[in-house]
């Protein structure tokens, strides 16, 4: 009779483990379900805020609005850790050798002063500006070309 009411109370401490490792894997599992969503919801965010951002430069613009979208993107790689790099056509590479504008070391010499890359951008030329996307639709680039009225009629 002993050794069946053990056995019964080794059963009950077995049965008692196991409810309480399938609990803990139970919230285990919440949890982490918890923070992809949180990480889900951030991408998407972050996704939208690039495109109300910069959307606004697509399409034809002067010169200063390009200079502008220049400063944006390197603010904005800053505060969230992105990569968004800026092509603009005919700038002179011995000013711009990466071909591209990303980090605010991109604007400013070894004396800590303003590069002339952005001289370069004439404020009364004209640029037509395009978005990169990425397979998951984050903008990855926004490319400028030269833009001369003509341009629309040979379309």
């Amino acid at each position: 009779m002993e050794n069946a009411s053990k056995a019964v109370m080794i059963a009950g401490g077995v049965l008692i483990a196991i409810i309480v490792i399938s609990l803990g894997m139970y919230i285990w599992g919440i949890g982490t379900g918890a923070f992809g969503s949180v990480e889900q919801k951030r991408a998407a965010e972050l996704k939208e805020e690039q495109m109300v951002k910069f959307s606004q430069y697509v399409g034809v613009l002067y010169g200063s609005e390009v200079e502008n979208c220049i400063r944006r993107v390197i603010t904005f790689n800053e505060l969230n850790g992105t990569d968004i790099k800026v092509y603009v056509q005919g700038l002179d590479t011995k000013i711009c050798p990466k071909g591209y504008f990303n980090v605010a070391s991109d604007l400013f010499d070894e004396n800590n002063e303003l590069i002339y890359a952005l001289n370069q951008l004439l404020r009364n030329d004209q640029y037509k500006g395009e978005l990169i996307l990425d397979d998951n639709g984050n903008i990855t680039g926004i490319n400028f070309s030269t833009y001369k009225a003509s341009d629309e009629s040979e379309v």
